[in-house]
């Protein structure tokens, strides 16, 4: 055997050894991993290192690393910096591969989350959110050029299937004036595209369940103008299906509330555009639901009041399929008028509609109506 022929059997012996020792490396991580002992002093060491990032208190309770694929966090605690409750988890689940952290990637396949509570507010004076903590916490605090916040990431996001189960949701921006506080009994969704960049939030089939939610918006206490360099979101799903689900707004500068109690719903291809305020969707299908329309607005309204509120928002919807549904429609406070026509106070029972092309805007309204049913609080019948 020829030197040259020893030498690059001794390398490939070499190159193989290398190689299996990476691999006996990985299954001894993955077993050490494995074991309680082991795990505590990880969820020890990431509590203690988040604890004396941001000066606020964390807890775990436990996790489970089912090296390298899935990780589970049971009793998280996350407060803000007035000690107050920012995010608790009772289980949060990740199916992930790890291993494509090395690649620059962030791959989650599944994420569960179970017994949640999440609560973010800002101040009157200050548009910051209470988790703005968190970002200058970990946030490279070194100067960098203009042109590097410019740049595009190097690494890339991906999330499969999201499952939410008996999760709270309070969100309160002062600074804006909105104000949301929601209860989710149970939601399932799979999802196309997040793209944080452009605002663009892509679903395949969205379903929620129990869901409860009160919305107050009222006038903003700060006159800004909007960031020219922002965008708005635009967000849309091939089917979504809400049900058993009940959702206040109240609109103090529009000087409206709307009740929304809904027992089948049901979307197709709908998207909804916050920069262009539009809204489509091939059909919406609604069943067994009631809405509450009422309007409060004071008789006499200022030209600034109704400056304000106006609207330029569009809706498009291809088909409309309403069957047994209750409408109630009321002007003002004023008392109703028994026994006759009155438009201030109209209530619908058993409303069906069946209708396509139907559009809606500021000045323009049209739809091609095939049938509709209802009956009055007079007990008169309309088809």
């Amino acid at each position: 055997m020829s030197k040259a022929q020893a030498y690059i059997k001794k390398t490939i012996k070499v190159i193989l050894w290398v190689i299996l020792s990476f691999v006996l490396l990985f299954i001894l991580i993955a077993l050490l991993i494995r074991i309680p002992s082991v795990q505590t002093k990880i969820v020890h060491y990431a509590t203690s290192f988040v604890s004396n990032k941001t000066h606020t208190k964390v807890e775990i309770k436990k996790i489970s690393i089912s090296f390298p694929k899935s990780v589970v966090v049971e009793e998280l605690y996350l407060e803000d910096e007035h000690k107050d409750t920012l995010i608790y988890a009772g289980k949060a689940k990740i199916n992930t591969t790890l291993f494509d952290l090395l690649k620059n990637k962030i791959a989650i396949s599944s994420f569960d989350l179970e017994d949640a509570s999440v609560k973010l507010h800002n101040t009157l004076s200050d548009s910051l959110f209470n988790y703005n903590f968190l970002i200058s916490a970990f946030a490279d605090t070194a100067t960098k050029p203009k042109s590097d916040t410019l740049t595009a990431s190097k690494w890339s996001f991906s999330l499969d299937r999201v499952s939410l189960k008996n999760v709270r949701f309070s969100y309160n921006d002062q600074y804006a004036g909105m104000s949301v506080f929601a209860v989710l009994k149970n939601s399932e969704f799979t999802v196309d595209e997040i793209n944080p960049r452009k605002s663009v939030y892509q679903f395949d089939a969205l379903q929620m369940d129990g869901l409860k939610a009160n919305v107050l918006l009222k006038e903003s206490a700060n006159s800004t103008t909007k960031n020219p360099e922002s965008v708005s979101p635009k967000i849309g799903a091939k089917s979504i299906e809400l049900n058993k689900a009940t959702i206040h707004i109240t609109d103090s500068v529009g000087n409206l509330s709307v009740v929304s109690i809904i027992d089948e719903s049901k979307l197709k291809n709908a998207s909804i555009d916050l920069q262009t305020e539009l809204l489509t969707s091939q059909s919406i299908f609604l069943s067994k639901s009631e809405i509450q329309y009422h309007t409060f607005a004071p008789e006499i309204a200022s030209v600034e009041t109704v400056a304000k509120s106006e609207s330029n928002w569009k809706v498009s919807l291809n088909r409309i399929e309403l069957v047994d549904n209750t409408l109630i429609y009321k002007s003002g406070n004023k008392p109703e008028a028994k026994g006759i026509f009155d438009p201030d106070n109209l209530t619908y029972s058993h409303l069906s509609l069946d209708a396509t092309d139907f559009y809606y805007s500021s000045d323009l309204a049209k739809g091609s109506v095939k049938k509709f049913s209802a009956i009055d609080q007079n007990n008169f019948a309309i088809n």
